[in-house]
């Protein structure tokens, strides 16, 4: 072993590795006392597989493992039963505990078998029981991720100066040691990070970063590829990284090729060669001479030059389709390491002041934070040095918020008052250019780390590009683009137009914010409320695809562009997962799936449509058509001829003055609630339960039943002794005796006489409490009135009153107990 842990694969604890504790310390310490790559032979070379460390221990060489074999009682076999990586006295089995009597050495078949996840076992064996049964041992190859490590052995260890243990505690990685440890060993390194530290602003401590990163790989033992390569053969080596040549370049000749090749490699061979210590893994493959990097071009040429000395040239170019060569993934990666180096630099040293200004509080029973101390800090620091305070705000915003979180600090708030403060004083403007503070009239650009930029009371726009960004649009009607990442979008006053991306975005919104439009394109997405914002006083509208957000107080309002696609279904790209509001209160994507949303007519003829969801549709006046689609809707038509279609679910709907048409879903809805209002209407039910609405006054309805279990429900003033029973060929009239008011029960006789069993309503329900059913109308029975003419009346199959009235009228009751 080299005393280094590193993070791999590992086995179940109802599998076990064969073990050796060879310092006697009652614990498996590390790869040596396995048997493995890592086991030291008797001849003072290493194993190359678990059989050859485990035959080295083959006293008697006959082959086996076996009691005849000094060490078969010091073997034994570690079960990791609590699955943490560390031996336990209770974990470490001897071979006999198990009823395992030999262990064969030689392998039977050495096929090489991927278990996933990078662990594979290459060769396998049996071993023998007390009883005879056989079992499979296995040479097995643990996947290693070799990011992750642990110097935790005695000749792996460094004893840390008193120099480097005042620098921050930063975590190194791969191969690179932890901060003070790498100090520790390098003078150079431990000036170098005094030096950065001595500088008070982000453009000083970024400045002297990258000499800093670049002294601490120097400190791994690990050689980088092109160190490693240039360092093996038989002649001077030379090893490039590059794109491949554009075409412009190669059209220059062939001293152009080489100039352009060499300043690509002067600027990735030192990120590379940095990436892989950190790594602890290289970029390119060599493996028996084998040489390779995965997927990528790679030549190798051999060049005698006049003086009769030879060169080797090795060049690996990388594929476009390979990578976006507009995003290099290399400076991607480095500037990545630079930043989280960055973060703690600035959280153990600059903003470390700060951060001690919280306060802990204890109001009424409840735990807090108090942030005053901070504002305190920054506000003096302010009154010195606006830039400086400006930059330290900017990165307590950045990387402060978990120190923070809890607290009363608005971060975003104390950065868009100092800016504007910053802006209104005599050398504030000086001040924000040296901040490097974006804070613009106009459009702005930002790059592809996380920026963060504010606009003034003008129209402006502002695109955050690739980062987690944090845009602040400032009065005017701003235009914000958060680009790639995670952004934070805040429109400020006016009517600003937000643009969130794929990932996760959060936007800001507070009273006096105007009317804002998202248009988000998915990821898990959050809306923050500021204070004076309650859930209460919020209504949803559905206007056109868009869903808008009503904040009830006339002048603020949130606009998700195309929430809802044009069969009316949600569009989950746009769908916005969480609404938090200043008391606490939280909204999910499901509240707003839920939520109501209502869309206005005009007082034209409009054709509304709703979504799927629950919708609350107002005509006005015109004659209007109103579409409900999925959900439990209300739709009320108002004035005119209206024409409203519940769609599925339960519905109400309500007609209101004129002659309307109401509907709903035959079979996809039930429990519909239909008034007709005023006018003569036509109301179509559902197969299923639904009940029908009718006042005193509401004019000539007709009603076309489907099925289900459905009720009228009579208005007051109307009494069932007004009521007249009236046929009308297959329709049933119930006449209240007004002169104006009727209700026809269309198809509620068969053709064939009979009760339909489909078109009755089972109940009509008077305002006194009587209550009708079908058979209370049979009995009752049908009265059919004929005109002044000859007339030809036909009875039904129940209780008839014909009357013929003038004229030569042949009436024929048919059976039941009837009148002519």
């Amino acid at each position: 072993g080299d005393g280094i842990k590193h993070a791999s694969g590992w086995i179940k604890s109802d599998d076990g590795l064969l073990v050796l504790d060879r310092n006697g310390n009652g614990h498996i310490d590390d790869g040596s006392e396995l048997f493995g790559a890592d086991t030291l032979l008797a001849n003072g070379q290493k194993a190359t597989s678990g059989f050859e460390a485990l035959r080295d221990l083959d006293s008697n060489g006959d082959g086996v493992f076996d009691a005849g074999d000094t060490r078969f009682t010091d073997v034994r076999v570690w079960r990791d039963l609590n699955q943490d990586g560390r031996s336990q006295t209770n974990e470490l089995f001897t071979l006999s505990s198990l009823g395992i009597a030999s262990i064969a050495l030689t392998p039977t078949d050495t096929q090489r078998v991927n278990l996933n996840d990078g662990n594979f076992i290459d060769g396998r064996g049996t071993y023998t029981r007390s009883d005879g049964r056989t079992g499979v041992v296995g040479n097995l190859q643990l996947g290693l991720d070799h990011f992750y490590r642990d110097y935790n052995g005695a000749h792996a260890q460094v004893t840390v100066s008193e120099a480097a243990r005042a620098l921050p505690a930063i975590t190194g990685s791969g191969a690179v040691r932890d901060l003070q440890e790498a100090a520790s060993q390098s003078p150079a390194l431990l000036a170098a990070v005094q030096a950065l530290l001595s500088g008070t602003t982000p453009g000083t401590l970024r400045a002297a970063l990258d000499q800093v990163i670049a002294l601490w790989a120097d400190t791994s033992t690990m050689r980088s590829s092109e160190e490693r390569l240039e360092a093996s053969g038989d002649m001077q080596r030379n090893v490039y990284y590059q794109w491949f040549v554009p075409a412009a370049v190669i059209a220059q000749g062939q001293e152009a090729v080489q100039t352009w090749t060499q300043q690509q490699h002067a600027r990735l061979g030192p990120i590379i060669g940095i990436l892989e210590k950190f790594n602890g893994s290289t970029l390119v493959s060599d493996h028996n001479g084998q040489i390779s990097m995965g997927g990528q071009i790679f030549s190798w040429n051999r060049v005698v030059h006049p003086d009769g000395h030879g060169e080797e040239v090795m060049t690996f170019r990388f594929l476009p389709e390979q990578f976006d060569p507009l995003i290099d993934p290399f400076t991607k990666a480095y500037a990545h390491l630079k930043e989280s180096i960055y973060i703690r630099l600035v959280l153990q040293q600059r903003l470390s002041d700060y951060l001690s200004g919280l306060t802990m509080t204890y109001h009424h029973g409840v735990m807090g934070w108090d942030a005053s101390g901070v504002h305190a800090k920054l506000d003096d620091t302010w009154q010195h040095n606006k830039a400086q305070a400006l930059q330290d705000a900017m990165d307590l915003y950045r990387y402060g918020s978990d120190a923070l979180a809890g607290s009363d600090w608005k971060p975003l708030d104390t950065l868009r008052d100092m800016i504007d403060r910053t802006a209104a004083a005599p050398d504030g403007i000086q001040a924000l250019k040296e901040a490097g503070t974006p804070f613009v009239s106009g459009d702005l650009e930002g790059s592809a780390a996380a920026d963060i930029m504010f606009g003034d009371a003008g129209a402006n726009t502002l695109s955050g590009g690739a980062g987690d960004d944090v845009l602040s649009g400032g009065g005017g009607d701003d235009t914000l683009y958060g680009g790639e990442g995670n952004d934070i979008l805040r429109g400020d006053a006016g009517n600003d137009l937000l643009y969130g991306s794929s990932q996760n975005n959060t936007y800001l919104f507070n009273q006096g914010d105007g009317h804002d439009t998202l248009v988000d394109q998915g990821g898990s997405d959050t809306i923050v409320f500021g204070t004076g914002i309650a859930a209460s006083d919020i209504r949803g509208w559905l206007q056109g695809q868009d869903v808008v957000l009503d904040l009830g107080n006339g002048h603020d309002s949130i606009r998700f562009k195309n929430r809802v696609n044009s069969d009316g279904g949600r569009d989950t790209r746009t769908d916005i997962e969480q609404i938090t509001f200043a008391d606490g209160t939280v909204w999910t994507g499901k509240t707003l799936n839920d939520m109501a949303l209502t869309t206005q007519g005009t007082s034209g003829n409009d054709t509304l449509q709703g979504w799927q969801g629950r919708d609350t549709m107002l005509g006005g006046a015109g004659d209007d058509t109103l579409s409900g689609r999925g959900g439990d809707d209300v739709l009320l038509g108002g004035d005119g001829n209206d024409l409203l279609d519940g769609g599925s679910g339960s519905n109400r709907l309500e007609g209101g003055a004129g002659n309307d048409v109401l509907k709903v879903s035959a079979y996809y809805s039930s429990d519909n609630v239909l008034s007709g209002g005023t006018g003569d209407d036509t109301l179509y039910g559902s197969n299923n339960s639904d009940t029908y609405l009718f006042e005193k006054g509401d004019g000539h309805d007709t009603i076309v039943e489907q099925g289900g279990t459905d009720k009228l429900v009579l208005g007051a003033g109307i009494v069932a002794s007004d009521v007249k029973v009236l046929r009308e060929g297959q329709d049933v009239v119930l006449d209240l005796g007004n002169g104006h008011d009727s209700i026809r029960l269309k198809d509620w006789l068969t053709s064939d006489g009979y009760r339909s069993s489909t078109a009755h309503i089972e109940q009509i329900v008077f305002a006194d409490g009587t209550v009708w059913t079908g058979e209370t109308l049979s009995d009752i029975g049908l009265t059919t009135v004929g005109t002044s003419g000859d007339n030809t009346l036909q009875g039904w199959q129940g209780r008839d009153i014909l009357l013929g009235g003038a004229g030569d009228d042949v009436l024929s009751g048919g059976a039941g107990t009837n009148r002519l």
